[in-house]
């Protein structure tokens, strides 16, 4: 196998897993934290639902951006895992709570259909950075290195590794 396929699907593999993990206690963690201290006695079905998915997405999301997350780069590099994982802890909330709905036809009120948008919250908010990590793998855009196509008219014929000197734009 070639080295770069093994460095990535180990690098992929340890950032789905970092990810899960923390992504299933964050989401579990806001579920508690929606339904001890947030909710009180009498909200109505609906919104409590609401209130409870969202929570729940927002906290496997950024248990999910854990995995993602480039210690040594700024907000700017980050914004995009982050963006991508809170999208995908919001859609796995949802997704959970209708797959608990129609699949395992669970009532609303059950303690079940919570738990099911937890459990989707944390694994879904992995799906969209694993994607766009292996298409920007694909696209050969990986680490420090700048990729430049050729017959680009501004653009030398070879890769140029690492930064941009400074003063150049």
């Amino acid at each position: 196998m070639n080295r770069d396929v093994w460095e990535l699907l180990v690098s992929l593999g340890v950032r789905i897993i970092i990810g899960v993990c923390v992504g299933e206690a964050l989401a579990l963690a806001a579920y508690f934290v929606t339904l001890l201290f947030i909710l009180p006695g009498g909200v109505e079905l609906s919104t409590s639902l609401t209130i409870i998915t969202f929570a729940v997405g927002i906290g496997g999301g950024v248990g999910g951006f854990v995995g993602w997350v480039k210690l040594d780069q700024g907000l700017r590099d980050n914004l995009l895992p982050l963006t991508l994982t809170l999208m995908g802890g919001m859609i796995g909330a949802w997704g959970g709570l209708l797959y608990a709905r129609v699949v395992i036809d669970a009532e609303l009120v059950s303690q079940s259909v919570r738990l099911t948008a937890a459990i989707g919250a944390g694994i879904a908010a992995n799906i969209p950075p694993v994607a766009a990590g292996i298409f920007i793998h694909l696209r050969g855009r990986g680490g420090n290195e700048i990729v430049v196509p050729r017959g680009s008219l501004t653009s030398p014929r070879h890769r140029v590794a690492g930064p941009r000197p400074p003063g150049r734009s």
